[in-house]
């Protein structure tokens, strides 16, 4: 199941029970009522928006990882790395750009660092 089909599923609600601390319990009431909503839909929506963002860090890199793949097969079975002058300078932009975008999403959905 998708994330846009999780984010649909709202037929049958299933009734859980979560155990937060004090402080958690506090952002979360004053966020709620920020927002004129309940705690529970606060707590849904935050839920929600951290699995898609983790979705969309997986989908981006399976992406860099095929991507990768394929140079390689274009080099005709050579890695490819000895065109990567500083492979840690590589990694540190591709988790910049996977902070970057974490940030955009918790933004958007209005989640306060």
């Amino acid at each position: 199941m998708d994330i846009q089909q999780v984010a649909n599923d709202t037929d049958y609600s299933v009734r859980t029970q979560i155990s937060l601390s004090p402080s958690l319990y506090q952002l979360i009431k004053k966020k709620a009522k920020r927002e004129d909503k309940s705690l529970a839909q606060v707590i849904r929506d935050n839920l929600l928006a951290h699995l898609q963002e983790e979705q969309q860090r997986e989908d981006a890199r399976d992406k860099r990882i095929n991507e990768l793949i394929e140079r390689v097969r274009a080099l005709g079975g050579k890695s490819g790395w000895e065109k990567v002058k500083n492979h840690h300078k590589l990694i540190r932009r591709w988790r910049k750009e996977d902070d970057e975008h974490r940030q955009k999403m918790m933004e958007k959905v209005g989640v306060e660092i």
